[in-house]
């Protein structure tokens, strides 16, 4: 201020303010404006003259550019491996959208949408980048995001197709499964059986019956994500049987035996020792 006092400065942003020297004729704006805008400034000195000659204003222009904002929706979000995720939208204030990064494979992002189908299991924390659009650059700013892609769940047997003669002992087969619990074996022959300890799960025994067994093993996932199945057969072959009529006879030397028939099931007449 010249031939003045500075009296007032009105119209500043918020976080920005003035001060003056003890003279009164000079002073300082400064500070952080906390909202963006444009400000007119004015800035009004009084004479310091006797008689008081009016006063005077100077003007001053502030603009403020915004900071660049980024929101998305449906954030957080659980599902299965092979089911699409609810798409979340992008929405970019102040800005453009830079990047989108850490997201599962299958899913993409295009425009303010991401969308897909994860192919793979795990949780991925998703960071979305927007990039001041504003002159002089403001900056960026990010948005996270979390998906959580819980596993199918997964069946095998070992030693799945068998074939053995009844009453003899499987090939013991073990039932590797992961993201479940075992819900049941259905199928199996009479006096086969299966078990799950904490040091494996198998299906052993000896069956007790002839005929193909188609079994079916069902493991239904602990994270909701549905079921597994893996197929077992066992072919059981029966034994052979063979009975003869009229075993027991007694005779007189050189008469005739009454014949005796012999019936052989499941199988063939291989010999016949030890007759007279």
């Amino acid at each position: 201020a010249t031939h003045a006092t500075i009296e007032n400065v009105t119209g500043l942003p918020t976080g920005v303010s003035w001060s003056k020297d003890s003279s009164g004729a000079t002073g300082t704006i400064s500070g952080t404006p906390t909202a963006s805008g444009t400000y007119n400034v004015t800035v009004t000195v009084n004479s310091d003259q006797t008689p008081s000659c009016g006063i005077a204003y100077a003007y001053v222009r502030i603009t403020v550019n915004p900071l660049p904002e980024v929101t998305v929706t449906n954030d957080n979000q659980t599902v299965c491996a092979g089911d699409a995720i609810v798409a979340m939208e992008i929405t970019a204030t102040n800005g453009t959208i830079a990047n989108v990064e850490g997201l599962p494979a299958g899913l993409t992002w295009s425009g303010t949408m991401i969308s897909g189908t994860p192919t793979v299991s795990g949780t991925f924390n998703v960071t979305v980048t927007v990039s001041s659009d504003q002159t002089p650059d403001c900056g960026e700013e990010t948005a996270t995001a979390t998906i959580t892609v819980n596993p199918l769940p997964e069946v095998t047997v070992t030693n799945n197709v068998q074939t053995i003669c009844m009453d003899n002992q499987i090939q013991e087969m073990e039932i590797i499964y992961s993201n479940g619990t075992i819900e049941s074996v259905t199928g199996l022959p009479e006096n086969v059986n299966w078990s799950d300890t904490p040091s494996g799960a198998t299906i052993f025994g000896a069956p007790a019956e002839y005929g193909t067994f188609n079994a079916t093993v069902t493991v239904t996932s602990d994270q909701g994500c549905g079921t597994a199945m893996a197929d077992v057969t066992i072919t059981v072959k029966p034994n052979p049987e063979v009975t003869v009529s009229n075993n027991f006879q007694t005779v007189c030397e050189n008469s005739a035996i009454t014949a005796m028939e012999i019936t052989a099931t499941n199988g063939t007449i291989a010999n016949v020792e030890g007759l007279p």
